[in-house]
């Protein structure tokens, strides 16, 4: 779905691959960011009172999916450039592309962008022990003579927004008292398997008396 998106976007055949997907603690997320991060960030969900996630866009795929809308070759080799407000605005255009079909795989309801495309810093505040689920896109133009039409996206999800769409229930359960904690704790340390040694006695000897033992010889 989104590289039909992409391909009516830009006339022009995409492949659109899950580079890799995993689930991690937000704190190992908010590990990787640097203080001079210039990444563009599109926060969705139903509304603005429940994001679901948001969409990572390298500066660099951002330059390239601008110009290449634009057909500015020689803009497009320059990736560390700032984009002009025309060119954000033209980026806030191409995401759809990839909320759309969010919105249809995965959570079947209507998911749509619920803040402007933001840069430079995270739109979210998020707890480092929060679970996320961590999608890593390569897109890709097929086109044979352009070798560097590759590009990434992240898409991250709030791990628990998705229960209710995999038919698992969200609902807290019941608070459980210092003795329950307690007998669940003993119980798991029931099972687990663990290695002993018996050792009756030691001596020492030499290599030389160690080449003279024979079976049933007796050690004092």
């Amino acid at each position: 779905l989104m590289a039909e998106k992409f391909a009516n976007l830009y006339r022009s055949t995409f492949n659109v691959t899950a580079a890799s997907i995993e689930e991690h603690f937000a704190g190992k997320f908010l590990d990787s960011l640097t203080d001079e991060q210039s990444d563009y960030y599109l926060v969705f969900g139903p509304d603005q009172n429940q994001p679901y996630g948001f969409i990572r866009i390298p500066l660099q795929t951002a330059v390239t999916w601008v110009t290449q809308l634009l057909g500015d070759s020689e803009s497009e080799k320059d990736s560390a450039r700032e984009l002009s407000e025309l060119e954000e605005s033209l980026l806030s255009d191409i995401t759809p592309a990839i909320v759309e079909p969010l919105s249809t795989c995965l959570f079947n309801s209507s998911i749509r962008p619920i803040a402007t495309l933001s840069r430079g810093q995270l739109p979210l505040e998020l707890q480092t022990t929060e679970e996320l689920l961590q999608i890593n896109f390569t897109i890709e133009k097929a086109d044979p003579d352009n070798s560097d039409s590759t590009t990434n996206v992240q898409i991250l999800i709030i791990s628990n927004k998705l229960d209710p769409f995999a038919g698992q229930s969200t609902q807290a359960t019941e608070e459980l008292s210092p003795d329950d904690i307690s007998k669940a704790i003993l119980s798991h340390l029931q099972e687990i398997p663990v290695c002993l040694t018996a050792q009756l006695g030691s001596t020492v000897l030499s290599f030389k008396q160690i080449m003279t033992l024979q079976a049933d010889d007796i050690l004092i």
